[in-house]
């Protein structure tokens, strides 16, 4: 299934399909379908798709959704997508939630009834449902990672303390994606909150310039902090792209963090 990357609940616009008996796969637009239960059937009696060359601006679910870890920007964690959730509107399929729980994980294996069963003869226990709607997802796979920094509005508004535990949950390419796509401000106030030793990681992955306008957003003493753990050649190269009273007020406390190690 592919959706539009569109808020606050993308439209299924197509499907990726195969064709029996034929090799590859061909993309059939929605409104070419004529229904797509118990069985794909395109409205067409000529069965025409084109190849599967799809833009990054959508989505294909299967590739960057589904199995895959997302951020859970209203409980500020990071969690995996056991199955997705769709609301039918007139014609169309919406994509609302992704299931994040056991239940969804028991359904697509179809063992759903039959833990429900079983939970119920000996627990009267039932699974809960998981969702979380998408408005509050923020994918971290695929080709949305180039996508991160236009729909950055979800992350900036976590707590920088939720966001440095999130950014530390990652792994390191998409943490340092998601770091990269933060503006100076929100990414200054999260990597505060951050692990030295990532903080580190991270600063040095950046581009000098942005990596400047960063710690320039930071306070003086955890921005000395942070340029006292680098090379003395990237820390300087920093300081040099930084406002000069800034730069000059966090050079005063190296000056003086260095003069205490030397005692």
């Amino acid at each position: 299934m592919v959706a539009e990357r569109a808020e606050p609940y993308p439209m299924i616009i197509g499907l990726v399909v195969k064709r029996k008996g034929r090799a590859g796969r061909s993309y059939l637009p929605w409104e070419k379908i004529a229904r797509i239960e118990p069985m794909v059937t395109s409205s067409e009696e000529t069965f025409q798709a084109s190849e599967a060359v799809l833009p990054e601006k959508d989505i294909v679910l299967l590739r960057e959704v589904m199995d895959k870890q997302i951020v859970d920007t209203f409980g500020a964690k990071v969690v995996r997508v056991n199955d997705l959730h769709f609301l039918r509107m007139n014609a169309h399929l919406r994509l609302v939630h992704v299931d994040v729980g056991f239940r969804g994980l028991m359904r697509r294996v179809g063992w759903e009834r039959l833990v429900d069963r079983v939970l119920r003869w000996l627990f009267s226990y039932e699974l809960p449902n998981q969702f979380i709607s998408w408005k509050y997802v923020q994918l971290l796979s695929g080709s949305d990672l180039l996508q991160l920094s236009v729909s950055q509005k979800k992350l900036m508004h976590l707590h920088p303390a939720d966001l440095a535990d999130i950014i530390e949950d990652l792994s390191g390419r998409e943490r340092s994606a998601m770091f990269h796509a933060l503006d100076p401000e929100t990414a200054a106030d999260a990597l505060e909150e951050i692990d030295p030793k990532i903080q580190k990681s991270l600063i040095e992955e950046t581009p000098v310039e942005k990596a400047s306008d960063i710690v320039e957003e930071m306070s003086p003493s955890d921005a000395a902090d942070l340029l006292g753990d680098l090379p003395e050649e990237k820390a300087e190269e920093i300081l040099e792209g930084m406002e000069k009273e800034k730069a000059e007020d966090v050079r005063e406390l190296l000056v003086h963090a260095d003069e205490r190690q030397a005692v």
